[in-house]
């Protein structure tokens, strides 16, 4: 036991000119290098690992250490990923252009305000349009809380003649995912909706709806106090997604791939934000959000980088009257003929 500690001691040493990082710097990089879902993507490590190095000698404080880290990032194009120090975050974003983030920017913020929010109703008496925003839950309540409220929202409609069903994902930006798909259960169905696989396309988590739970691995995540009601499993459906719809929101579109009956419309979803990210603590306050899997849908498809629609809609938005919404009504004229 000494001698660990004469070990940890020393490490600690020898990096005091980064103001003391809680862990050794180099064994972070080793951990990107073996786990990013990127790392098919390099042909040679060479040049990371210069720029890793002489980012590191250079570094002179905990911030520095941790933006090295970032510039890995960057050089390998994961935008996805994140390090939050200290109550700090820390990650690469690419820059939207001034034209772009002009037109993102209302749908930007109402995502903001309609975040958690679900929005369920008829639409010219027979069509049910279903708002998903994104939905931030953080422990075991709050996702079934989340889930259950969206399940009701769907389910008080089973007895009604339902000829379509839009699922409109335009201010889902993230959050967690089970209480969206536990939440959309009545339409998903009762199957395997989606995978997490490894950059050999190697399986690592399976995602199955059973009994109006979302199941990863056999492993039941939510727990919805309804029994399972698949009442519109067969119904036909349109996801309707936007540029910001991303992370979560862009994973439960991809449930919906494959599923009988649906159609995309809408814009591709957000590019780069289609990874599974895992949490690794490194320390009490380094905690690491990092892109280790892509999300493939039923049939094993993987979206690398974002979610493709069927039918391309670059029409306004209009959330305050669905029925002066452009796309709505474009999605409701389909569905009237399917």
């Amino acid at each position: 036991m000494k001698k660990i500690a004469n070990f940890v001691c020393l490490i600690f040493f020898l990096h005091s000119a980064r103001a003391q990082f809680p862990v050794h710097p180099d064994s972070i990089y080793v951990f990107i290098k073996q786990n990013s879902v990127w790392r098919k993507t390099v042909r040679s490590w060479q040049p990371y690992d210069s720029l890793y190095q002489s980012q590191i000698k250079a570094a002179k404080t905990e911030e520095d250490t941790v933006r090295c880290f970032v510039s890995v990032l960057e050089k390998l194009n994961d935008v996805h990923s994140y390090f939050i120090y200290k109550n700090k975050y820390y990650n690469h974003f690419v820059p939207v252009d001034s034209f772009s983030l002009a037109q993102m920017q209302p749908l930007l913020n109402r995502s903001k305000q309609e975040k958690g929010r679900f929005a369920v109703q008829i639409l010219k008496k027979e069509f049910l349009y279903i708002q998903v925003p994104g939905i931030s839950a953080a422990d075991s309540v709050a996702i079934n809380f989340a889930a259950q409220n969206l399940y009701d929202s769907i389910a008080q409609f089973a007895s009604r003649k339902i000829r379509g069903i839009i699922v409109d994902l335009r201010l889902n930006a993230g959050g967690n995912l089970y209480p969206m798909l536990a939440g959309l259960s009545p339409i998903l169905g009762n199957s395997v909706v989606g995978y997490e696989v490894d950059p050999d396309s190697v399986v690592a988590r399976k995602w199955k709806i059973e009994n109006g739970n979302i199941t990863m691995n056999g492993q039941k995540l939510t727990a919805l106090r309804q029994p399972f009601n698949p009442a519109f499993e067969r119904t036909p459906v349109v996801v309707l997604t936007g540029p910001i719809t991303a992370s979560s929101g862009s994973m439960t579109a991809i449930a919906f791939k494959h599923r009988p009956g649906t159609a995309f419309f809408g814009e591709a979803t957000t590019h780069g934000y289609t990874t599974s990210n895992g949490q690794f603590r490194f320390a009490p306050d380094f905690i690491f959000h990092f892109a280790t899997h892509f999300v493939a849908d039923r049939k094993m498809n993987f979206y690398q980088f974002n979610v493709p629609v069927d039918i391309l809609m670059e029409k306004p938005d209009n959330f305050d009257d669905l029925m002066k919404d452009e796309k709505i009504l474009t999605i409701i004229k389909w569905l009237e003929n399917h």
